[in-house]
């Protein structure tokens, strides 16, 4: 065969496997079809992976590759044009404006796997001209305004994101609500300039008055004694208002394990007395745990234990706990009363500090210190374990 013959031959096999790159519109519908790859060309602002996460499209990942019998993930036109202009509003939410998204579907020659290509023109950013902050109500000191406006999560001269947009209202909201301002009122504003590519941000603050703490209402409470939640709280009626306060008697109720859901709400009135309404769905009292594992050292090792969070009222935590292996037995009941200080017995005085033993005197006042029967053993090396799984059920 003469070699144009070769080349010919050669030229028409490359062709018909070559991939053929059309737009969404002009896929066949109905078809069903399968994303070989997704591929992005042009971000630099953003991260592939962070594109990714972004999209509802998605390919096969990097540790299934390897399974090359399993099909493809499916790849629906609809649900990726969505994710054109996901992607779109992700690059407007960070500051640029002028994104323009396109894309590119790579069919091959036979099968239905296509390569989505998607291509990223990302433009010139916005950056904040200016941000302006006016704090009414209350007037703050000085050191206190400069120390809040400095740490003001958005600034001039950085790009224009809608997140840190947002965190500046929850800043300043969560400042003056940890300094007694349960009513503040935070209200925002910005002029967005897309031809000079400048933001003008501003933002109005209204105090309200101090605030104080008001009645603690507890609902949703069946076996569980609602004086155990009000125990939990870390504020009283008639106390200054802080947020945190809020915040650790929330962290108090999770602690206790015996609520499934818990949710504080403030009332909305403008009044400073700031009523706490405590809405909770209690968990299952008991917990079973089972777990099995291997070390070198005890070899075949098991764990089985029962827990009461709420022992005969109380919130007291009673539990039994047995581990075996090949060389130990072992069996615990700790009772834990650490929210329930024991009240000291009728008729009884309370026992003296323990005083501190001291040895016979010679002339010099001295002491004598007694003598260690025994040297310390050293410390073995920790034997090796190979993972303990618990297995606890709540019932």
């Amino acid at each position: 065969m003469p070699p144009r013959a070769w080349l010919a031959l050669l030229v028409a096999l490359l062709g018909s496997r070559a991939a053929l790159a059309v737009q969404l519109e002009v896929l066949e519908p109905g078809r069903e079809w399968r994303l070989r790859a997704l591929v992005f060309r042009g971000n630099h602002a953003l991260g592939t992976g962070e594109l990714r996460r972004a999209l509802v499209t998605a390919e096969r990942p990097w540790y299934q590759r390897w399974r090359v019998w399993r099909p493809a993930p499916e790849f629906d036109p609809v649900t990726f044009r969505a994710d054109l202009e996901r992607l779109r509003r992700l690059y407007r939410s960070r500051g640029y404006y002028h994104a323009r998204v396109a894309h590119d579907l790579e069919l091959a020659a036979d099968g239905n796997a296509l390569t989505a290509v998607v291509y990223i023109d990302e433009g010139p950013p916005v950056v904040v001209e200016d941000v302006a902050v006016s704090l009414g109500g209350t007037a703050l000191e000085p050191a206190q305004r400069e120390r809040l406006l400095g740490a003001l999560p958005i600034a001039r001269g950085q790009l224009f994101g809608e997140d840190a947009y947002e965190r500046a209202v929850a800043y300043l909201r969560a400042y003056y609500r940890e300094r007694g301002f349960a009513r503040v009122r935070v209200r925002k504003r910005t002029q967005v300039d897309v031809r000079h590519d400048r933001a003008r941000v501003a933002y109005e603050v209204a105090s309200g008055p101090p605030s104080v703490f008001g009645e603690v209402r507890v609902s949703g409470t069946r076996a569980v004694d609602p004086e155990v939640v009000r125990r939990e709280l870390a504020f009283r009626p008639g106390e200054p208002f802080k947020a945190s306060l809020v915040e650790r008697t929330r962290a108090n109720l999770v602690a206790l394990r015996l609520f499934r859901t818990i949710r504080i709400d403030e009332d909305k009135r403008r009044d400073p007395r700031v009523g706490v309404r405590i809405r909770l769905i209690e968990a299952p009292r008991h917990e079973v745990r089972f777990g099995v594992g291997y070390d070198t050292e005890e070899q075949l090792r098991g764990l089985a234990g029962w827990r009461d969070y709420d022992f005969l009222g109380g919130a007291r935590q009673l539990g039994f706990t047995a581990r075996a292996s090949f060389l130990r037995r072992s069996i615990a009941a700790p009772l834990d009363r650490r929210r329930l200080p024991p009240a000291p017995l009728p008729g009884r005085a309370p026992t003296p500090a323990p005083r501190r033993l001291r040895g016979p005197r010679g002339r010099g006042g001295l002491h004598r210190r007694p003598r260690a029967l025994h040297a310390a053993p050293r410390a073995a090396a920790a034997p090796r374990a190979h993972g303990l799984r618990l297995l606890p059920h709540r019932v």
